[in-house]
């Protein structure tokens, strides 16, 4: 195996395990959890079950946005490792990849508010 893939080197590799198990992820999700907090979430069938609904419904929707783009930006750095055989991601820049995909979402429910 090539070394930049050793980051998503793991025995079965699912969506679950590109976005929560694998190192890089685990990193990503402590950074967040110090940051703001809160337990990450385990697993995609927990991000929408019962993790979820520990936050007060008015803050459930902004939540979501902030974690569906960290999920987004862990796949993209993975398929950057694995199709493209680039360099694995820092945490922080997987982190930063989720930021500004967070800010186009919160963007786009503002819009949806407003519009409606």
């Amino acid at each position: 195996m090539d070394a930049p893939n050793v980051v998503f080197a793991v025995r079965r590799r699912t969506s679950n395990t590109c976005v929560f198990e694998c190192h890089l992820a685990r990193g990503v999700w402590s950074a967040v959890s110090i940051s703001f907090g809160f337990q990450p979430p385990s697993s995609i069938a927990n991000l929408f079950g019962s993790w979820l609904t520990n936050f007060p419904p008015k803050l459930r929707k902004q939540i979501l946005v902030g974690v569906a783009a960290i999920c987004w930006a862990l796949w993209l750095s993975r398929n950057d490792v694995v199709f493209l055989r680039s360099k694995p991601n820092s945490f922080l820049q997987v982190l930063f990849r989720g930021r500004t995909g967070s800010r186009v979402g919160r963007s786009f429910l503002k819009r949806k508010r407003e519009a409606a």
